[in-house]
């Protein structure tokens, strides 16, 4: 069922790399709904999980039965009666919550908070080089700190990341080397090593998806550190799918 743009389904949701768990907000207000939130037939907690789980756009729930596709900035008032559950995945054991999954790995136990003073830093001899991963890291961190948050001044002990690139070139071709390292402390700063800026590319895609949000602490946090992560794209060749059904293009405008 399809409503106020969130799809409403009941199939058993698919494996993932992490256990999917909720994190319970109390005493939200629960007329803070949005246009794509969904009111679910029940207020049964745990049939609200299984309908939230079946659905990877759905973020969390009420205790009221509104299944939330937004729940990054909750709202709150002195109303008692309403709890919102947030969808919270942990890391299985084993298992590194990136995709494509990393050749090698090893995790830790531990939680590091982003500082929010968190910093990006290049190390090589091409003002080429450093101005490409800077402009790089200014897109990708916008994207990984995307909530609003209240704790703009929370301090953590993970304060920046270092890219250390060996290659000046920036051309990309089937022989360029795209491997990286990557490892992540529970405090000071995380460093990818890689040989281009292309394989640096791939270690911070793969630090952003470490980077989790707390809806109840207002934070950033990479959990099960430390992380030290060797990885590489698994052929040299990139594929595209073109859908020209509605479209139609000939073979030539497409070359």
């Amino acid at each position: 069922m399809v409503l106020g743009g969130l799809v409403l389904v009941t199939a058993k949701p698919a494996a993932s790399h992490g256990e999917v768990s909720y994190d319970r907000i109390p005493f939200t207000d629960a007329s803070c709904r949005k246009d794509t939130d969904v009111r679910a037939d029940t207020e049964d907690l745990e049939r609200l999980k299984e309908l939230c789980n079946a659905n990877p756009d759905c973020g969390g729930f009420t205790s009221a039965g509104v299944l939330k596709s937004d729940v990054g900035v909750p709202c709150r008032s002195n109303d008692n009666h309403t709890d919102l559950f947030v969808k919270a995945r942990r890391t299985a054991a084993g298992q590194a919550p990136i995709t494509p999954h990393p050749q090698t790995f090893t995790m830790g136990q531990q939680q590091a908070v982003m500082s929010s003073q968190f910093q990006f830093a290049t190390k090589t001899s091409s003002a080429d080089v450093e101005k490409f991963m800077s402009d790089a890291a200014s897109r990708q961190y916008a994207l990984i700190v995307s909530h609003r948050t209240a704790a703009s001044n929370a301090s953590g002990g993970l304060s920046g990341l270092y890219f250390y690139v060996s290659s000046s070139s920036l051309d990309l071709n089937l022989d360029t080397d795209e491997s990286y390292s990557l490892s992540i402390p529970a405090s000071g700063l995380a460093e990818i090593h890689a040989s281009t800026v292309f394989g640096a590319l791939r270690g911070l895609e793969s630090f952003s998806q470490l980077v989790t949000f707390e809806t109840a602490t207002q934070r950033y946090v990479v959990n099960s550190v430390p992380w030290s992560i060797t990885d590489k794209p698994r052929f040299r060749h990139r594929g595209i799918l073109l859908d020209t059904s509605r479209h139609y293009h000939s073979i030539p405008v497409i070359k």
